[in-house]
C-alpha cells in the first residue's frame, strides 16, 4: 500500500505501508490542509491505472461535505452529502445506484443538546421513518 501525504504548502512525500499479498492496491492521497481529498482504488497491485476511488469535499471549516463513491473513473455508484450548523453534523444524506443516475436513498438528521448528540432520524428515499 503507498501513501501520498502533504499539509498545505509542504511538498507531497511517499511512503509505503507493510508488506502483504495486496500490497499496491490502494493509494491514499492526502493534500490541502491536511485532508483526505482522494483514495485510489486499484484492481491490481501493478494496475498503471485505478480501477475506482473514492473523493472527500470539504466546506471552509473544514467539515466533510460530500464524500463520493466512483467503480471506476467515469461511473459515479454512491455518494454522501453532510450539512452543519455550528460546526455540527445535522443532515447526512445518501444518494444511491444505479450507476451515474443516483437518486436519494435516505436522509439521516441530527439533534444535539449542548455539545452532546440526543437523537438520530433516518428518512428512506419515499419519506418513511
Amino acid at each position: 500500500m503507498y501513501f501520498l501525504a502533504g499539509c498545505k504548502d509542504k511538498r507531497i512525500e511517499t511512503f509505503q505501508g507493510p508488506p502483504g499479498p495486496n500490497e499496491g492496491d490502494t493509494s491514499v492521497y492526502n493534500v490541502g490542509h491536511c485532508r483526505l481529498t482522494k483514495i485510489l482504488n486499484f484492481t491490481k497491485s501493478d494496475s498503471p491505472e485505478p480501477g475506482g476511488y473514492v473523493e472527500f469535499t470539504y466546506d471552509e471549516a473544514g467539515n466533510l461535505t460530500r464524500q463520493s463513491y466512483y467503480y471506476d473513473p467515469e461511473l459515479l455508484s454512491t455518494y454522501k452529502t453532510y450539512t452543519y450548523i455550528n460546526g455540527r453534523k445535522v443532515t447526512e444524506k445518501v444518494y444511491a445506484s444505479p450507476v451515474n443516475a443516483v437518486t436519494l436513498a435516505n436522509t439521516t438528521s441530527y439533534a444535539y443538546e449542548g455539545d452532546l448528540p440526543t437523537k438520530e432520524d433516518i428518512t428512506n428515499d419515499v419519506g418513511i421513518p
